[in-house]
C-alpha cells in the first residue's frame, strides 16, 4: 500500500507542477495487483489448503508475501522513474 501512496503523492506533486498528468498502467503495477489479490485469496483458503496438504500454507503464504513485496517495490520504483521522466520531459 506504500506503493499506492507514493504514486498518489507523486501524481499530486506532478499535477501541482505541470497542471496535468497522464498515468498509464504499467506491467509491474498490474502484476503487483494480481499478486496482492492472490495473497488475499490464499489467506482466505489457507485452512482448506492445510487440510488438503499439511504445511502448504506455511510455505505458500510467506512465499506470496515476499513475492508481493518484491514486485510492489519494483513497481513503485518503476512509477517513480516514469514520474521523473514525465517531469523532465515537460521542462524546457
Amino acid at each position: 500500500y506504500v506503493k499506492d501512496l507514493v504514486v498518489a503523492v507523486g501524481t499530486l506533486w506532478l499535477l501541482s507542477r505541470l497542471g496535468t498528468v497522464s498515468i498509464r498502467p504499467r506491467p509491474l503495477g498490474k502484476l503487483s495487483t494480481v499478486l496482492q489479490l492472490g495473497v488475499v485469496m490464499a489467506t482466505l483458503v489457507a485452512p482448506d489448503l492445510g487440510r488438503w496438504r499439511a504445511g502448504l500454507p506455511r510455505v505458500l503464504l510467506p512465499a506470496l508475501w515476499w513475492g508481493v513485496t518484491g514486485v510492489a517495490v519494483a513497481s513503485c520504483v518503476d512509477y517513480v522513474v516514469q514520474g521523473i521522466r514525465t517531469y523532465r520531459a515537460s521542462r524546457p
